[in-house]
């Protein structure tokens, strides 16, 4: 059974449906099922999702908003080993260059280097797979309200 065919129902928290501004999310993975889960979780959590296969996707993505001197997403969510470069291996000089979007990193192979680097980079949080995507969910939805593209502090909860 693949990922995606595990997920079950997926809801929509109250977060999501209460009419502020969609979140815009890059998610950075390699596996298509992985990518196809995460992102339809997403989307159905009302963000917007802007997917990336391999390194050299994610590094374009990041590079053109950088160039244009903007924060386009609220958060980056990447698989840590992708083709072609190692998320730690881009996110690393978009960081150095200004990118100060919260990030969250997913991988099969967490062994303590990876934890140690995310660390240093000011990575937000490590989910280690087979991770339960309403844990992943509600970590984009919380780190993404604090984010530098939002004008606005985030609204409490009552």
């Amino acid at each position: 059974m693949t990922a995606a065919e595990s997920a079950g129902p997926v809801s929509v928290p109250a977060a999501a449906r209460d009419g502020s501004r969609v979140s815009r999310v890059l998610l950075a993975e390699d596996d298509p099922d992985y990518r196809r889960l995460v992102g339809l979780a997403l989307h159905a959590d009302g963000c917007d999702v802007t997917e990336a296969r391999d390194g050299p996707e994610l590094a374009d993505r990041l590079c053109a908003a950088l160039e244009r001197r903007a924060q386009p997403y609220d958060i980056v969510v990447a698989d840590v080993h992708l083709p072609n470069g190692t998320a730690l291996d881009v996110l690393a000089p978009a960081v150095r260059a200004g990118l100060a979007t919260p990030i969250i990193l997913m991988t099969g192979f967490g062994d303590e280097q990876v934890y140690l680097a995310a660390g240093w980079l000011g990575v937000s949080c490590v989910f280690r797979k087979p991770f339960a995507v309403d844990d992943l969910r509600m970590a984009v939805l919380t780190f993404a309200r604090f984010s530098p593209r939002r004008s606005t502090p985030p609204a409490t909860v009552a």
